[in-house]
Order: C-alpha cells, then structure tokens, then sequence
C-alpha cells in the first residue's frame, strides 16, 4: 500500500505522488518505485486506487492506472467538475505484470488536478 494524506496538484501527464508506503510483500513481488508507484513482479494482481481529487477550476478530473507508462484503458476515469470542487474517485482493477513493470497512477487529462487521501493498494493473486 502506498498513500499520501496530504494535498497535492498533479499536473496534466503527470503521476500522483505516493511517498509514504507499507509494504507486505514477503517474496519481494511488490516494491516502491520511487515514490510515485510500485513495481510488480509476473503475476496477477487486484489493485485498488482512491483519492479526494479535484480541480482547481472548471474542468474535468481525469485519473488513470498506467503500467510502464501505458494507460491501461479500463481503468480511466472522468469526473467533470464546474469550480474547485472535491470528489472522491476510485478505481480497481485486474491487472497482470510480465515482470519488473511500474504501476503509476497518472492525470491523463488536460487541466491540473488537486488530490488528497491518496491510497494505491495492491494484492497478489497469483
């Protein structure tokens, strides 16, 4: 698990910051990477990511999982906002590494976005 309580602004393209992690992975299959994502040994894995995310005007709150910087495509998510407003956002997903791939959570829309309680969780399944 990997989280940030505190209020941060994700530019357009670029990934939510996660630097405070807790990490159960006793076969070293998950690690931090930096402090924006994890990396996954080959596997399946059931991850699980939840914000207060916002704008800091109109537009539209735009989140996404990316595995070695590719949007996996059934995770995007888009919450249109009309003023600097907060609403929680979350996704979950299967997602299956070759082995040695970055998981990032990334803004992949076009205005900046606000976010706070950020929470990455991830579960081996096989």
């Amino acid at each position: 698990m990997l989280y940030n309580d505190a209020a941060q602004t994700v530019a357009s393209g670029a990934t939510v910051v996660l630097p405070t992690n807790a990490i159960n992975s006793a076969a070293g299959n998950i690690a931090a990477s930096g402090t924006d994502g994890v990396t996954l040994a080959a596997g399946t894995y059931l991850v699980s990511f939840v914000s207060d995310a916002g704008t800091t005007g109109a537009g539209d709150v735009d989140v996404a999982l990316q595995l070695d910087g590719t949007p996996l495509t059934y995770t995007e998510t888009s919450l249109t906002q009309t003023g600097p407003a907060e609403a929680r956002v979350a996704l979950n997903a299967i997602v299956t590494s070759a082995g040695g791939q970055v998981l990032t959570v990334v803004n992949n829309g076009a205005v900046a976005n606000t976010h706070d309680n950020s929470v990455l969780t991830v579960v081996q399944l096989a």
